[in-house]
């Protein structure tokens, strides 16, 4: 599974596609598989793909990012 994983993970790096592995908690269990990790794209990722398919407009889009950057004072552009 980690040369799986890393293969994803460099994939999405060469698409400047930001984010990170993240172990869910009570995941239900399909069949005999068992859940490993997931992978979750960076909010202010998902936010500009949003923006750039036309789901949001350029003011929500606007106060969206402020609203990320609030929280979080440590994303870059």
């Amino acid at each position: 599974m980690g040369i799986a994983m890393n293969h994803f993970e460099f994939t999405l790096r060469e698409l400047e596609i930001n984010g990170q592995w993240i172990i869910k908690e009570n995941v239900p269990r399909i069949n005999s598989l068992d859940y490993i990790v997931s992978w979750q794209e960076d909010t202010e990722n998902r936010l500009k793909r949003r923006y750039a398919k036309g789901e949001i407009t350029t003011e929500e889009y606007k106060k969206m990012k402020k609203d990320i950057e609030e929280e979080s004072p440590n994303v870059r552009e």
